[in-house]
This record gives C-alpha cells, structure tokens and sequence, in this order.
C-alpha cells in the first residue's frame, strides 16, 4: 500500500512539475524575447557573472541541510529548528563574504561595472536560505503544487514584472538584478504561508552533526558539479570579455531550457521518492533504465530538430545582433540526450547514498570539461568551447552509465540495442548536417528544412515507439502502465485513444 501511494504521489508530483516547468520555460522564452531587444549582450554578460558568483556562493548557504531533511527516514521538530538555524546563519555570513571577497574576482575578470551590483545582491543570502530550507521540506513531503505556485508566482510577479519595467526604464543589467531580488523576496514571503520558518537558540550537537554529515557530502558534490557545469563560462568570460560571455550564456540558456525541464521534475519528483526506496535494487534498477531509455529515445530526435531550424530560433528568441550564438547553440544541442542523461545519473547517485562516488563523476566531469573547454576555447572561441562542453557531457554520462549499470547488474543486452538505435540512425543524420551546412557552407532554405523535418520525424517516431522498440521491453511496459494509473482520468482517456489509434 505505501508503495502505491509513493507511486501516486510520485505521478502527480511530476504532473505538477511538468505543468509548472512548461509554464516557467514559456514566460522565460517570452521574457528573454522582449529582455533581449532591450539589453545588450555586454549587460547579459555582466549578470551571467554576477550570477555564477551568487550560485557558487549559495551552495554553502545552506550546507546541504535542505537534501539532509529530505534523506533523513524520520525528522523531529527540534532537527527543523535546528535546519532553519543554521542555514540562517550560513546564509548571512556568506552574504557578508561575497560583499567582501567578490569585488576583487570580479576585478581579476576585468568586470568593475559590476562591483556595486554584487554588494547589492549580498543582501539576498539569508532570505535564499530561508526559502530554500523551506522548498526542501515541502518536497520531503511531496508536496510540489506548493512548490510550483511559489515558483510560478515569484517569477511573473517578481522577476518578469521587475526585469522589464526597469528595462525599458533604460536600467540595463541593473534591471536583471532587480528582478533577481524581487523574485526572491516574494518566494521568500509566499514560503511563509506554507511553511513557517521555526528557529532554536539551543541547537544540539547530534542534531547539527546529523544534517551536516550528510550535507557536507551532498554540498560538496554540488560544489563540484556547479563548478563543471559553469566552468565554461568563466572560461568565457576571462578569455573572450562579457560581450562574447553574453552571447554564450543566451545560447546556453536555449539548450538547457529541455534538459532543465525534464531534469528539474525528475530531480524534485524522484530524488525523495527514490531515497525512500533505495533498498529495493530491483526496482531502482528498472527505473534507472527506463529513464536512460527516454532520455536518449525522446531527446535525440528534439536535438536534431533544434539543430535544423537554430537560425530560426535565434532571430525569433533574440532578435537581430545574436547570430554568432546559431553554430553555438547547433553543436550544444546535440548533446542534450547526455544533457539530461547525467541529470539522470546525478540524482541516482544521490538518492541511493553514493554521494561520495558522485563526487568522484563530477570531478571526471569537470576536469574533462577544463581540458577540452580550454582547447576548443583557446584554438576556434565559441564554437570551439560548445565542442568542448559536448565532449565532455558525453564523457560524464558514459562513465557514470557504466557504473550504475555494474552496481545494479544493468549490463545486457538491453544496452546494445538501446545505443545501437542512436548509433544506426541519429550519429549518421547528425554527421550528413555537419558535412552539409559546416564543411560545405551550405544553407538549407526554409522549405527543405520543413521537408527534412518532417521525414525525420516519421522515421524516428516509428524507430522508437514500433512494438519491438526498447521503449517497449517488459520492464518499461509495466512502468508505462504504473504511471498510467495514477494519472487523471481525463489524461488516461486521451493517451489510450492516441494509442489505439495508431495501433500499438
């Protein structure tokens, strides 16, 4: 019976998670057309900086105290005090250190416009962590409708509202920053009606060493990860100026919008789900290929299409003065199957307790991400580094696959045939593109795109969802039909005609 309701409460969490993520990546999609024809790409690159600082600050705000609340099997009143007591105080003293020390990173950059902007976003350390100990402990108890509404809310509300009120006002990337605050100050407020902030002055000791053993592993695995996946933009920005910075972080924000979508549901959903099962190896196991399944099945062929029509979502999402981001967001794309393949690993990996052996991962992660990153960086600029960032994100997925699949006895047949799909049909797609539109310095026109488009959707649909697909081993089939089940009725009715339609 509990193993039902998890489940339940699993599926409509990701509905809930879906829902409010395609809603998220809407207003954003929108809010970067409009933000983009009013700011520069010299300004997007001051706050792509600014917020690389305050996302790698922010990782000790908390300490990992919010995953610990969500990993503990049992959790008292006094260890929630104790959880919003410390990351208050974590909170305000790294607040006072990013005021202190980061002037002098970003003068090292050669980005002194910015030193006034980071004392400003100082400020906002404890109320993050008040917020995000509070996110964390709604989604213990899987309550993410919660968790939407404020998310969804603070966005339109705080950031889109402030963000371009203040640009057209001729603010510039002052007027991202206040948006960033806005944005958080109603989280922060919206979390009190859900979940209160309770603090102690008598913190115990077993308390504070139970939340901080496992949070200094999770924070440190976090450290390490953020690290690899900003690297490349520090890379940018120190060797190539906030100019070219700006273009790279919009073409990188593109390309992250499908992987952070999915990925953002299956780590909110899935994380506390999974930890409360991670005895039951079996199942793990045959969630773990399920989800490789469809990232690599579902995603490849959306990276294919991003690649075609790239021109056309550039002008569209930025407007004129952005075309050196097209070949960029061309060769990041197709690595978003991996993208979100590693988000895959990521979550595993914590969730079952190997958080040390995903540090080890990152690490791989990151140094491979450096070595290549730098080369691509320093011999072709910004293409060069996006064939960087590829190589790599294909580097981690692979090794932490391998891993998983030994620790969980996954290596099988199965395996072949899953990558012999992408292999046999996907790599020589993606190599006959390159040689086209790269080597030959070709364009397609817009109808024979339109054309190849549609061909290439027939095929790969038929390629993954025919009845001998690996989508539909026996394995997934009873994943396929688990989730069925918990979804709404009306849904439910909808998905079995489409099927009966074409007749699987």
């Amino acid at each position: 019976m509990e193993n039902k309701s998890l489940t339940r409460k699993g599926v409509k969490g990701a509905f809930w998670k879906m829902s409010g993520s395609l809603f998220t990546i809407l207003t954003q999609f929108v809010l970067l057309a409009i933000l983009a024809r009013l700011i520069s790409p010299k300004e997007f690159g001051y706050v792509a900086f600014i917020l690389i600082l305050v996302g790698f600050t922010g990782l000790f705000s908390q300490m990992g105290i919010g995953p610990a609340l969500i990993q503990k099997d049992q959790l008292s009143k006094q260890e929630i005090r104790t959880g919003y007591t410390l990351s208050l105080l974590f909170g305000t003293v790294l607040g006072l250190l990013f005021a202190l020390v980061t002037p002098f990173i970003a003068r090292s950059f050669d980005m002194e416009p910015i030193t006034n902007g980071l004392y400003f976003i100082a400020f906002l350390f404890p109320i993050k962590s008040l917020t995000g100990t509070g996110m964390a402990l709604l989604t213990r108890d899987l309550k993410f409708a919660a968790c939407e509404k404020i998310n969804i809310i603070s966005l339109v509300f705080g950031y889109a509202l402030f963000a371009i009120v203040f640009a057209f006002l001729g603010y510039g990337f002052w007027a991202l920053l206040f948006g960033q605050f806005a944005k958080m100050v109603i989280a922060c407020i919206l979390m009190w009606f859900y979940c209160k902030p309770i603090f102690t002055s008598k913190m115990l000791k077993i308390d504070i060493k139970n939340l901080l053993f496992f949070g200094s592993g999770f924070t440190l695995n976090t450290i390490v990860g953020y690290l690899s996946d900003t690297i490349d933009n520090l890379l940018v920005g120190k060797f190539l100026g906030p100019q070219k910075l700006g273009i790279y972080s919009k073409a990188y924000q593109l390309y992250s919008v499908p992987a952070s979508l999915f990925g953002g549901i299956y780590d909110s959903v899935m994380f506390p789900i999974l930890s409360q099962r991670k005895n039951d190896k079996e199942k793990i196991a045959n969630f773990y290929f399920f989800s490789v399944c469809q990232s690599i099945m579902i995603l490849a062929p959306i990276s294919i299409l991003v690649f075609l029509h790239a021109d056309l979502i550039i002008w569209i999402m930025l407007g004129p003065g952005w075309e050196e981001s097209i070949k960029i967001i061309q060769v990041l794309i197709l690595g978003l199957p991996f993208r979100f393949g590693f988000r895959i690993n990521r979550s595993f990996l914590k969730s079952t307790g190997l958080i040390f052996n995903s540090i080890v991962f990152e690490l791989i992660f990151l140094l491979s991400l450096m070595a290549f990153g730098f080369i691509g960086s320093k011999f072709f600029g910004l293409v060069g580094l996006a064939f960087g960032v590829l190589t790599a994100s294909i580097t981690f997925f692979f090794s932490c696959y391998i891993y998983i699949s030994l620790k969980f006895s996954l290596l099988s047949s199965n395996n072949a045939k899953l990558f012999g799909s992408y292999l046999l049909f996907y790599l020589p797609f993606i190599a006959g593109l390159f040689t086209y539109l790269w080597y030959f310095e070709m364009d397609i026109n817009v109808y024979l795109s339109f054309v190849i488009s549609i061909l290439f959707v027939i095929v790969s649909f038929f390629l993954t969802f025919n009845k001998r697909s690996i989508m539909l081993i026996e394995s997934n089939s009873l994943l396929y039909k688990q989730i069925m089940k918990n979804l709404p009725e009306q849904i439910q009715n909808k998905i079995i005609g489409l099927i009966k339609r074409f007749g699987f």
